[in-house]
């Protein structure tokens, strides 16, 4: 047998090895199926959880009705299939949304045709009620399909996107990256009859070796048709029937052939003049443009003078062949898209406008608000139509405008806000992180704009039963979604968001806190994750992947060592103030070539030589980080095949446990996230399949054997965060709509045994602490005959706050503690003795 057949058999072993070992673990989770060992808590039920998404396109009717079209779900608090209509007084049209509630399938354009019916365009298939069709459906005017309209099999699944343009006649011009459609052969454009055939009086002669971008019907019937091909280069023009139009020749000179790249806009003036724009134009030798202006022949116009490309860094966008070239009538032009820094080093944001020679004109600064997730970048611009009456009608990917629910915007002819037009077209939210404070209220960060139908801003505090802390939420909105949600030892509350400002300190009754400002806001926008100490500090990752460490007031600490290696994504704080980091690490600060690892620091921030470094090639990519009581330090990841999703690790040395079972990968990069550990040492965790769309919550025993009493809980998507309840009762947050075929919204709260940790036998060895309720200092009297080892006084959350060797006699230090209750344990050689204490 020749070596390769000897490594193959090998590799078949042990693949079939590693499956067997994963069917008799997970029959160790499912064994006993007849009697689940948890049940959803109905007392705890978050309705509504929505945000803003992306609006892609939005256009007016003849009638003077907006039709606006993206990924929402509900339209003013209806359902929806992403598609909606506003009555010319801004007041939704309940009878067309309610038609169109049903639509399934992605959309990317909408036009309306000279009968007053929409045509709707989208990548694959779109089905309202009894009717579908590929790429292409038609809707009556009231918004019901209409059946009459069928192309049938439209174009091949693998085309990004489709251009259209609407002849005056009725007739319908396909553009995209196709060489057959609907079985009629049709190099990349095809003309459909009003009924969806194609016509036979047409076909495109150019010889179109690229995907075809922008069509624009001539008021001469003539069509100008620019994508990403070279021959012709980017444009052409032809005759009404198909025929290459030879008093039209393009002058750009560049040969390019993009599939996703190319000419994108194609406008015409009232002289006949001929505005394009697209990415690196080469208009003559060494000239590089993105906007030119042609005479009606082609020929560039050389008193249109738009700076070159190495002059700007504005991008034109017109992703969904949504956005018209709008020429004002002094001659200015407007464009959309947007901007990372600056147009001719003129700041722009969205609107790209020039004046009739080409120049920057500053007739629409600072008409948006900034993109706070990109420093220094713009709102994205998807579509843009000038109406009759001077307004524009706009759409993004983020907030336009203050205030707003939707990222749908009228604007007046100078760019003020029209805020009649406000409509509220929301999708689905996610939670992705939850704190129970002291008094058994919930925090939770996220995306989210709306819960229980009230409106709220990424952060929101709910009573134990679900429903929200009104107060609270009024006054404690985040602009952009909270990754990470904490409480310090005063009782204020920390919200922190990869985006915009980064961390934010909110007083306990809600409102931003005045004498609390991050230090990272002005050179690095974002906070990915935070650490609070017990002594108020707070320790963060950065937007710009810095480990940096904060006082109490939010100004950066001189006595922290910053690290600044790599892509830190994962942060642990032990009980003896010692630091886990983990993510893509730069070990030694010199190469710059990353490491998926786990290091530690010392409290000062330097590195901890005592620590071996879990440095795996084989992709170990830490998604959590969880302590026992015994410190001893559990690690979840997405690994490779033959790796571990789960393992622990020694807190002295940090080499591996052996005394742990690890949780294995049933192939390459299946994970485990949402790690939290129970007062009770169980570890609680989501596993996941890489090529998967949902996860399994399960339970481990606190070696990492399978936990009988728990039976694995189906997610349909994700859990990001779980805590353990004193009372008992498991919290869930994630991006789910449903958990164990039970409809959930973000939140779920599970009663489950064991949870908290049960005195018994040896354990019921003398412990006395008072005063209880305590201010400053908890006084301790231990069982000297059981051998105290260890005191820890947990949180609400089950998070050790205080740790310390046990003695006989001793105390612990309340100060900074909020109010509320906690958990005190002493572990003794026999076992642990629990208390409850109350902070005043």
């Amino acid at each position: 047998m020749c070596r390769c057949q000897v490594i193959f058999v090998a590799h078949q072993l042990i693949n079939s090895m590693i499956k067997r070992l994963l069917v008799f673990w997970f029959i160790g989770f499912v064994g006993s199926l007849g009697a689940r060992a948890q049940t959803i808590d109905p007392t705890l039920a978050v309705t509504g959880l929505r945000q803003p998404v992306e609006i892609r396109v939005a256009i007016q009717q003849a009638d003077g009705k907006h039709v606006v079209l993206g990924g929402f779900t509900t339209a003013e608090g209806q359902p929806s299939g992403g598609l909606a209509r506003y009555n010319a007084n801004h007041t939704a049209d309940q009878a067309f949304n309610a038609n169109v509630a049903g639509l399934r399938g992605t959309l990317q354009n909408v036009r309306q045709l000279p009968s007053g019916k929409l045509l709707l365009i989208g990548p694959d298939s779109l089905r309202l009620g009894s009717v579908s069709r590929r790429n292409l459906l038609r809707l009556n005017a009231d918004g019901t399909p209409d059946p009459g309209f069928d192309a049938v099999f439209a174009v091949p699944t693998n085309v990004r996107r489709l251009a259209t343009a609407v002849q005056p006649d009725g007739k319908i011009l396909v553009g995209g990256d196709f060489q057959v459609f609907n079985g009629t052969l049709a190099n990349r454009l095809v003309r459909l009859l009003p009924d969806g055939a194609v016509d036979a009086a047409f076909s495109c002669a150019a010889p179109l070796n690229g995907p075809v971008f922008k069509i624009l019907v001539q008021p001469d019937g003539k069509i100008l048709v620019g994508g990403g091909f070279s021959t012709p280069r980017r444009i052409v023009r032809l005759e009404a029937t198909g025929a290459v139009d030879n008093t039209f020749s393009s002058p750009l000179t560049s040969a390019f052939v993009s599939p996703v790249a190319g000419l994108d806009f194609i406008g015409l003036q009232p002289d006949g003049k001929i505005v394009i724009g697209g990415l690196n134009m080469s208009v003559s030798a060494g000239v590089t443009r993105r906007i030119a202006r042609l005479l009606p022949n082609g020929t560039l116009d050389n008193t249109f003078q738009t700076p070159t490309t190495t002059d700007y860094s504005a991008s034109l966008l017109n992703p969904y062949d949504a956005s018209e070239v709008a020429v004002l009538p002094d001659g200015r032009i407007v464009l959309s898209g947007f901007t990372s820094t600056e147009y001719y080093r003129v700041p722009t944001h969205g609107f790209i406008c020039l004046t009739a020679s080409g120049a920057v004109s500053r007739s629409f600064d600072n008409i948006f608000l900034a993109d706070e997730r990109y420093p220094g970048g713009s709102v994205v611009i998807n579509s843009l139509v000038r109406q009759a009456n001077g307004q524009w009608l706009v759409t993004g990917d983020d907030q336009l405008v203050a205030n707003q629910r939707c990222y749908v915007a009228l604007l007046n002819a100078d760019g003020s806000h029209d805020a009649a037009f406000a409509p509220a077209l929301l999708g689905p939210g996610y939670v992705m992180n939850v704190v129970q404070q002291p008094d058994a209220k919930l925090l939770i960060g996220g995306a989210f704009d709306e819960i229980n139908g009230a409106r709220v801003g990424h952060l929101a505090r709910l009573h134990p039963n679900g429903t929200l802390d009104t107060a609270f939420c009024r006054l404690s909105r985040m602009r952009y979604e909270v990754g990470q949600v904490a409480l310090t030892t005063g009782g204020k509350v920390l919200a922190a968001s990869p985006y915009g400002k980064g961390l934010v300190r909110f007083l306990s009754g809600g409102g931003p806190d005045a004498g609390f400002t991050a230090a990272t806001n002005a050179t690095e926008t974002g906070v990915y994750r935070m650490q609070p100490q017990p002594d108020g500090r707070i320790i963060v990752i950065t937007g710009a992947s810095a480990v940096r460490r904060m006082l109490s007031d939010g100004q950066l600490d001189g006595s922290f060592t910053p690290y600044t290696g790599g892509q830190p994504s994962v942060l642990g704080l032990q009980a003896d103030g010692k630091l886990l980091l983990g993510g893509l690490l730069d070990l030694d600060q010199v190469s710059t070539l990353y490491t998926r690892s786990l290091i530690r620091l010392l409290p000062n921030g330097t590195r901890d030589a005592s620590f071996t470094e879990l440095a795996d090639p084989y992709r170990f990519r830490i998604t959590d980080i969880g302590f026992q009581s015994t410190g001893k330090i559990v690690v979840s990841a997405s690994a490779a095949t033959g790796n571990n999703r789960l393992i622990r690790l020694l807190p002295a040395t940090g080499q591996s446990d052996p005394t742990f079972t690890p949780l294995p990968v049933g192939e390459a990069n299946d994970g485990a996230m949402a790690l939290s550990i129970q007062p009770n040492d169980r570890i609680l965790a989501m596993t996941y399949a890489y090529y998967g769309s949902s996860g399994t919550l399960v339970r481990l025993l606190p070696d990492g054997a399978p936990d009988n009493s728990f039976t694995a809980v189906p997610i349909a998507r994700a859990a990001y965060s779980t805590i353990s309840q004193l009372d008992g009762k498991l919290v869930v947050a994630g991006d789910f709509s449903s958990v164990a075929g039970t409809a959930r919204e973000g939140l779920l709260r599970l009663s489950a045994p064991n949870v908290l940790r049960v005195a018994a036998g040896p354990t019921r060895a003398r412990t006395q602490a008072w005063p209880n309720p305590g201010r400053d200092v908890l006084n301790l009297a231990l069982d000297a005959a059981a051998r105290p080892q260890r005191v820890t006084l947990l949180d609400a959350a089950g998070k050790a706050v205080r740790q310390q060797p046990a003695t006989a006699t001793m105390s612990l230090d309340l100060r900074h503690l909020p109010a509320g209750v906690y958990l005190l344990r002493v572990d003794y050689a026999g076992g642990p003795v629990t208390r409850r204490v109350v902070v005043e």
